[in-house]
């Protein structure tokens, strides 16, 4: 939450900027922050409640470790090409066209967002009665701050830019998550909590088949309106923001 929270002020002041230099100054340091969120948030789910934790932990050793070097280093390797131009719009918001790297960051982080629910998922299935009631919270505050970063997330690799207007959802996904952690957190009663979830993870996960339908839905739409777009074909931007087509014009300076 304090890596979520340095990012909403990185985004503030990347919206407070005096320029477009200092803007993308501080876009780029919100994209550094995002890389060290899939590790963490996937390290929470796989032991947040779980009696048996250590044999999650285990076994997605691998997993847990790649999440975190990836990202990592490829903001370390590719900090100057996260993020290529920028160009406002006729609507007047700013747009940030992203790099190669800054678009395989965003589908890591996708990725890492859906795996970390599957997780969430499974322990509240495997959770009852008085675990149920003692967990809920916080499974609902993350599981709808997480669902709407991973919309945002699957909107910037579709366009292959960050609109800086989605910055406000994500923000007030954050608080309503916050909220229902806080509720969560202040709960009556103890928090031992021994819940014994499933190794298995796809298996009948509803957070799965969900995450598959959506975003089968986005590839979809996505080819009909390349298919359909004419003279601004693959670029479904340029409808909704007609100067995104120069967008990767290199900034003055």
């Amino acid at each position: 939450m304090l890596v979520l929270a340095v990012e909403s002020v990185f985004n503030g002041f990347s919206t407070n900027a005096a320029s477009v230099k200092e803007m993308v100054y501080w876009q780029n340091w919100g994209l550094v922050s995002i890389s060290l969120l899939p590790g963490i948030w996937l390290l929470f789910s796989l032991s947040y409640g779980r009696g048996n934790y250590r044999e999650f932990l285990n076994r997605w050793r691998s997993v847990l470790i790649l999440a975190f070097l990836i990202p990592v280093g490829l903001v370390i390797l590719c900090q100057g090409k996260l993020i290529v131009s920028a160009k406002q719009n006729t609507a007047g918001h700013w747009i940030f066209a992203l790099g190669i790297p800054g678009i395989v960051l965003n589908c890591l982080f996708l990725l890492g967002a859906v795996l970390v629910l599957i997780n969430l998922e499974r322990t509240f299935r495997a959770s009852v009665g008085t675990m149920r009631w003692r967990i809920k919270f916080m499974i609902l505050g993350l599981g709808v701050l997480l669902a709407v970063r991973s919309c945002i997330s699957s909107q910037v690799l579709l366009f292959h830019a960050i609109d800086l207007s989605w910055q406000t959802v994500n923000s007030v996904a954050l608080l309503v998550g916050c909220l229902l952690i806080l509720r969560s957190l202040f709960r009556a009663g103890h928090f031992d909590m021994d819940i014994y979830p499933s190794h298995s993870v796809l298996q009948g996960s509803l957070t799965a088949l969900l995450a598959g339908i959506y975003l089968l839905i986005i590839g979809v739409f996505a080819k009909l309106v390349t298919f359909g777009g004419g003279e601004r074909r693959g670029n479904f931007f340029a409808g909704r923001f007609p100067d995104i087509g120069r967008l990767h014009r290199p900034m003055p300076g």
